[in-house]
């Protein structure tokens, strides 16, 4: 569809020079911060860590489907950063390492 057009190269115009990594989902075209999107991501994950106190990342991502591993790891480091969350220390190692765990801190 695309070749019958000539639009090969505009394809090409939108893939990522070699290095370059793609913008988070709170990250808008012009490369700023979309506190809209931040906001209601963030909102959403102090909901289900209300719900799932000391989840991990890995269990939290499977009702955040849109973003990565990563993603998540960092607004839940965002959210320990402002006091809105707290890592858990207290959960035993599992089989393939630490995985840190988080729980809401209005539940102090």
């Amino acid at each position: 569809f695309f070749t019958a057009l000539g639009a090969d190269s505009m394809l090409e115009r939108w893939l990522l020079p070699a290095g370059l990594v793609a913008p988070c989902a709170w990250v808008n075209a012009k490369g700023q911060l979309n506190m809209l999107v931040l906001r209601c991501l963030l909102s959403r994950l102090l909901q289900l860590l209300l719900r799932q106190p000391f989840a991990s990342a890995a269990e939290l991502i499977q009702h955040l489907g849109i973003l990565d591993i990563c993603e998540v790891e960092y607004l839940l480091e965002l959210a320990v950063f402002v006091g809105a969350a707290d890592p858990d220390s207290g959960i035993p190692e599992t089989e393939g390492g630490r995985s840190p765990r988080y729980r809401c801190a209005f539940l102090r």
